[in-house]
């Protein structure tokens, strides 16, 4: 069926997505640390800001930032640990996407896709997978990202 969007402008979903809201830490990959880097009055200081995971599938994440991050650039993306449980953390490097503002507050919507292979990556991916399916998805704060919540 013909469209009159441009190329760039088409939704191909590859995988399923679960919708969630999982807290998280970013910080900016190696690989961009000198192009892009976060004022020390951002997050906490070290380089890492507080986002939320919304949105996951076997092909990327959406992620719920404060703070603005370039489309192309590599994030490392750590979920908050389980008080509960004794499993190691989950990272993963994902490169942005599509950034979107999505409130004035400001708010952006992060869609990323997964940086990665082999056995590591795959587990990690399972393990944010089965963290998304553990946590169903809660309404949005009216404030969007609080402080200090994630």
């Amino acid at each position: 069926m013909p469209t009159n969007q441009p190329p760039d402008q088409l939704v191909v979903r590859q995988h399923e997505r679960l919708q969630c809201r999982l807290p998280a830490h970013a910080r900016i990959a190696q690989e961009h640390a000198d192009q892009v880097a976060f004022a020390r009055s951002v997050g906490d200081g070290s380089g890492a800001i507080d986002v939320f995971i919304t949105d996951c599938s076997r092909g990327g994440i959406n992620i719920e930032s404060a703070v603005f991050i370039p489309r192309g650039c590599r994030l490392r993306v750590c979920l908050a640990p389980d008080p509960n449980s004794s499993a190691p953390p989950v990272e993963l490097t994902v490169r942005v996407q599509r950034p979107t503002m999505i409130a004035r507050a400001p708010i952006y919507a992060l869609g990323t896709s997964f940086v990665g292979q082999g056995e590591v990556h795959e587990a990690m991916v399972a393990a944010i997978l089965d963290a998304a399916r553990r946590a169903p998805a809660k309404p949005l704060p009216k404030s969007g990202i609080e402080k200090g919540a994630a």
